[in-house]
């Protein structure tokens, strides 16, 4: 697309508009790879053990980067609290579980979805192009197929401005 608008003349109305859909695409973008950090670094222990416990035939739900960002992630945090807080404790104290210590992902919540193809787990007519809400739960192992199309990651009625990120989109 960058490409294009360097072949565009600088004064043409196409080029601004070319260029706002470049600028939104980017930030649509930076914004998605923004809340996919978010989600590593509230949830990094259970992201490290869903990827250890993952057949290997299966996907990955996270790309080689942001699975050296979420060990780098876990490293610190546990250096840190070693160094600052654990040091300090009595020995029996001194050891920490982080699958215990960092809040599991809240499956139990409701996601956009869109289904692109038939699936035969649910009863959503594809043709119709609407967009259902349905549980997670309900529909969590066949998200990462190519079968549906996840608009929204979670409703938060009750926390409208914190984003309550849970669903692992695949890259």
């Amino acid at each position: 697309m960058e490409a294009n608008l360097q072949r565009v003349k600088k004064g043409d109305a196409k080029a601004s508009i070319h260029r706002m859909e470049i600028d939104r695409i980017r930030y649509v973008l930076s914004s998605y790879l923004r809340c996919r950090l978010q989600k590593i670094e509230k949830y990094f222990p259970h992201v490290l053990e869903k990827e250890k416990s993952r057949e290997m035939g299966d996907a990955s739900l996270l790309s080689p980067e942001e699975f050296a960002f979420a060990k780098e992630y876990y490293a610190n945090t546990e250096t840190y609290l070693k160094t600052v807080a654990l040091k300090r404790m009595p020995p029996i104290l001194q050891t920490i579980d982080m699958l215990k210590a960092v809040p599991e992902p809240c499956l139990d919540s409701f996601v956009f979805l869109r289904v692109k193809e038939r699936q035969e787990n649910i009863l959503v007519e594809p043709e119709t192009d609407d967009q259902s809400v349905l549980p997670f739960v309900g529909i969590g192992s066949m998200a990462h197929s190519a079968g549906l199309l996840e608009i929204a990651v979670r409703l938060c009625l009750n926390q409208r401005k914190q984003l309550c990120p849970h669903v692992w989109v695949p890259s």
